[in-house]
């Protein structure tokens, strides 16, 4: 059977626009390949998927795509791997393997294969359809999984509710860290590969980066702060989602985006896309800073974002506690803005060069 890339994006759907109950037909097909920068993010067309479009249930905690095109979000009740027309659900009951309906954290490596976080029984990859434990050490793998990374090595970093990190190297364990290294947590919550190699760490209590085999502390300001998800920009500051706001790192000093600029002070995910925007997920909804600065919300969009992923085609997918979001640049019927705030421009890379375009229509749904 030939690999699924993007059936979306090769003219073989024609769909409908249903909108606050409204029926319309998009008349005709847009040129899009990534977001165009220059549209309000109420001029998107969005795409909304729950348990009642194929997904095992409607809460989405992380995304990630495989290099052949597959579209993966870990949920409550198994993954599930979207091909751009269906949803497969790999769980305990269908899927040999699967030792967990409930996952938490997900990965792709450089091969391409996908691994996979759970709540209460360590790490499982993805190999030709088919679901391995990862195991270093003896005995069942009943480990809290809440982030994975890989490194430039090709070492997977697992980030554990209470008891660290752990590194593997092709399936073996090669190091550890907990806060006798120098954690300020063991409770560890995202990682960041930056672009000089250092891995950055977030933890329940702080910031830490790990370069040339030693640990240090990122800045003081977020020593104590719970650090959920790490971002770089183009000059190389850090963006860390906190539950305060939105922490913006260069070098040691933080500046706070907090809830008056934001639409929630509370921030789970974030993410650049290759535009240099920054979105921003927060606990009750997404808003993008534009590299001038200007901060606006996702309208109709209230809920608690987990998850926030830019795929190989430009689009934006977020993860929610109500289902998986997907937002392109095709045709839709534009939308009062609400902007938040304006923030400090964000400094950026020269635009990147054009690429090939893709054509589509797409379903728009609102609960």
């Amino acid at each position: 059977m030939s690999r699924v890339r993007w059936l979306l994006g090769e003219n073989r759907m024609r769909l409908w626009a249903v909108s606050l109950g409204v029926v319309v037909q998009l008349g005709t097909y847009a040129d899009a390949y990534a977001l165009d920068s220059h549209r309000g993010v109420a001029q998107y067309a969005q795409t909304h998927f729950t348990a009642r479009d194929g997904l095992p249930h409607s809460f989405s905690g992380a995304i990630a795509q495989t290099t052949d095109g597959y579209l993966w979000t870990a949920t409550q009740e198994g993954l599930a791997r979207f091909d751009g027309v269906t949803f497969t659900t790999f769980d305990h009951r269908k899927a040999p393997g699967v030792p967990t309906n409930t996952f938490t954290a997900l990965t792709v490596d450089a091969a391409g294969t996908l691994w996979a976080g759970t709540r209460d029984r360590g790490v499982v990859q993805v190999v030709d359809g088919e679901v391995h434990t990862v195991a270093w050490e003896p005995g069942p793998q009943e480990q809290q999984i809440r982030a994975l990374a890989f490194d430039g090595n090709g070492d997977l970093w697992i980030g554990m509710r209470d008891r660290g990190v752990v590194r593997l190297h092709a399936g073996a364990l090669v190091g550890t860290l907990t806060t006798r290294d120098g954690l300020p947590s063991d409770d560890v919550r995202a990682f960041l590969l930056a672009r000089d190699g250092t891995m950055w760490i977030g933890t329940f209590k702080g910031l830490v980066r790990w370069k040339a085999g030693r640990i240090s502390l990122g800045p003081v300001a977020l020593n104590g702060s719970a650090i959920h998800a790490i971002a770089q920009d183009a000059q190389g500051d850090l963006w860390c989602a906190t539950d305060e706001g939105l922490a913006h790192v260069r070098g040691d000093a933080v500046e706070l985006l907090d809830g008056s600029r934001l639409p929630a002070s509370d921030v789970h995910s974030v993410l650049f896309d290759r535009d240099g925007n920054l979105w921003i997920g927060t606990g009750a909804g997404v808003a993008r800073m534009t590299p001038d600065g200007e901060i606006q919300r996702l309208p109709q969009f209230e809920v608690m974002i987990l998850a926030l992923f830019e795929d190989s085609e430009g689009n934006l997918w977020i993860g929610s506690r109500k289902g998986l979001d997907r937002l392109i640049d095709g045709d839709a019927i534009p939308q009062a803005l609400i902007r938040v705030g304006q923030a400090p421009a964000l400094e950026t890379e020269p635009p990147p060069t054009p690429r090939r375009h893709i054509r589509d229509v797409v379903e728009i749904r609102r609960e």
